[in-house]
C-alpha cells in the first residue's frame, strides 16, 4: 500500500517537472503573451510592491535594528510571486497546460506533507504517558508559523478535493486529498480546516448539483463542523481558546486601522507592521497579550496589507487576488468551467478566507505559492468546455460533473 502511494507521488512528480518545462515553452505563445499584458492588476501591484522594496533599501533611523536586506525580503518575495503568477496564467490558458500545472501542484503539495507525517510518528514514539498524544500536537516542520502552514495545506486540500469532485478521473485525487487534509489537521489551524470544509461543501453543491435534500444535508453538516471547529474547545496543544483568539484579532485589527490612519497612502512598508505597531498597542492589550508589547501582526492579512501598503496597495491586492476568484465563481455556476478552474478557485478561496483571521502572506514560501494559484485562476478563467449539442447536453454534463 505504501509503495503504491510512493509510486503515485513519484509519477505526479514527473508530471510536475513536465509542467515546469511547459512554463518555458509557454513564453513563445503570442496568446499567452497577450494574456500577461492584459493583467493590469498584477502590474499595478508589482509597481506598488517594488516601491516598498526600494523604500526598505533606503537609509532609515531603525536600520540598526531592522537591516535593509531583511526589510526588503518580503517585498522581493511578493515580486517573485507576481512573476510566478504571470507565468502560471500564461501556461494554464489551455486545457493540457492547465492539467500539467494542476497535477504538478498537487504532487508537490502532497510531497510537502511527508515531513509532517514523519514528525508525528517521531512524536508518537517519544510520547510520555502523562503527556499529550501525538495527534494533539501542532506539527508544521516546514514552516515556523503553523497557521501559515495550515493555510497553505488547506489551499491545496481544497484544490485536490475540488479535482476529486469535478474531474472525470476522480479516483486519482483521493489519496492527495486525504494526505493534505491530514496535514491541515496536524497544523492545528482551526481557521484553515474550517475554510477548507466550507469551500469544499460549496463546491460539492455548486458542481455536483445534488438533490435539494442532499444539498441541504451537505450545507447543514458543513455548518456544524465549521461551528464546532470555530467555537469549540481547543483540540491541539498549545492552542488558545476561541474566545481569546477572537479577542486578540479584534484588538489587533483596531491597531491595524490606527496604523493605516497614520499612513494612509504609502503605508509603513511591506513586512514592517510588527515594528510599526508598537506605539499603537494599548496597555490593556499588552497586559492580556504580552507578545504585543514588542509589536505584533494584525492577524488579518487584508488589514495588514492596508497598514503596510496603504489604501492603493490594498485596492491593488484585492483587485489582483479577489477579482479573478469572483469572476471564476460566476463561470463555475454556468457548469461549463473545466475541473482545473474549479480546483484553482477552490484553493484560492480557501486561502483568502484564512487571510481574514491570520497573516499567512508573511511567509515568503506561502506567499509565492498563493500567487501561483491566483495565476492559475487567472489563466483557467474562460477555459470552457465546448458547448454540447442540444441532444447531448445531459450526457456531457454527467461526464464533467458526475453525480456519484
Amino acid at each position: 500500500m505504501l509503495s503504491a502511494g510512493v509510486r503515485q507521488v513519484n509519477a505526479h512528480g514527473q508530471r510536475g517537472v513536465a509542467s515546469l518545462i511547459a512554463v518555458t515553452t509557454a513564453l513563445r505563445s503570442p496568446r499567452r503573451a497577450r494574456l500577461a499584458r492584459r493583467w493590469p492588476a498584477a502590474q499595478v501591484l508589482a509597481l506598488i510592491v517594488a516601491c516598498s522594496a526600494l523604500r526598505a533599501l533606503l537609509p532609515s533611523e531603525d536600520a540598526a535594528s531592522w537591516p535593509a536586506w531583511q526589510a526588503a525580503a518580503l517585498p522581493l518575495a511578493w515580486l517573485a510571486g507576481l512573476a510566478l503568477a504571470i507565468l502560471a496564467a500564461r501556461t494554464s490558458v489551455d486545457q493540457p497546460g492547465a492539467r500539467r500545472i494542476a497535477v504538478g501542484a498537487v504532487a508537490g503539495a502532497t510531497g510537502a506533507t511527508l515531513p509532517s507525517f514523519v514528525a508525528v510518528i517521531r512524536a508518537a514514539l517519544a510520547a510520555r504517558p502523562d503527556g499529550p498524544p501525538a495527534l494533539a500536537l501542532r506539527i508544521a516542520p516546514l514552516l515556523a508559523d503553523p497557521n501559515a502552514a495550515g493555510s497553505c495545506f488547506a489551499m491545496f486540500a481544497a484544490f485536490a478535493g475540488a479535482l476529486w469532485l469535478a474531474s472525470r478521473d476522480a479516483r486519482r485525487w483521493g489519496l492527495p486529498t486525504a494526505a493534505l487534509s491530514a496535514a491541515v489537521w496536524l497544523t492545528g489551524s482551526r481557521t484553515a480546516l474550517a475554510a477548507a470544509i466550507g469551500v469544499l461543501a460549496t463546491v460539492a453543491v455548486v458542481v455536483r448539483r445534488p438533490a435539494r435534500g442532499t444539498g441541504m444535508a451537505i450545507g447543514v453538516g458543513a455548518a456544524l463542523l465549521v461551528a464546532g471547529l470555530t467555537f469549540g474547545p481547543p483540540l491541539h496543544t498549545p492552542q488558545a481558546s476561541a474566545a481569546y483568539a477572537a479577542r486578540v484579532r479584534w484588538d489587533m485589527g483596531r491597531v491595524a486601522l490606527e496604523v493605516a490612519r497614520a499612513h494612509p497612502l504609502a503605508g509603513v512598508g511591506l513586512g514592517r507592521f510588527q515594528q510599526a505597531s508598537r506605539p499603537f498597542i494599548p496597555p490593556a492589550v499588552a497586559a492580556y497579550f504580552p507578545p504585543a508589547a514588542a509589536g505584533e501582526n494584525a492577524h488579518d492579512n487584508f488589514l495588514q496589507v492596508l497598514a503596510e501598503l496603504g489604501l492603493p496597495g490594498l485596492a491593488a491586492f484585492v483587485w489582483f487576488s479577489v477579482g479573478p476568484v469572483v469572476r471564476a465563481w460566476r463561470e463555475i455556476g454556468t457548469r461549463r468551467a473545466e475541473a482545473e478552474t474549479v480546483a484553482s478557485v477552490a484553493g484560492a478561496t480557501t486561502f483568502l478566507v484564512t487571510c481574514l483571521a491570520g497573516h499567512p502572506l508573511l511567509s515568503p514560501v506561502v506567499c509565492v505559492t498563493f500567487f501561483f494559484v491566483i495565476g492559475m485562476v487567472r489563466g483557467t478563467s474562460g477555459l470552457h468546455r465546448p458547448p454540447p449539442a442540444p441532444g447531448a447536453r445531459a450526457e456531457s454534463d454527467e461526464r464533467q460533473f458526475p453525480s456519484g
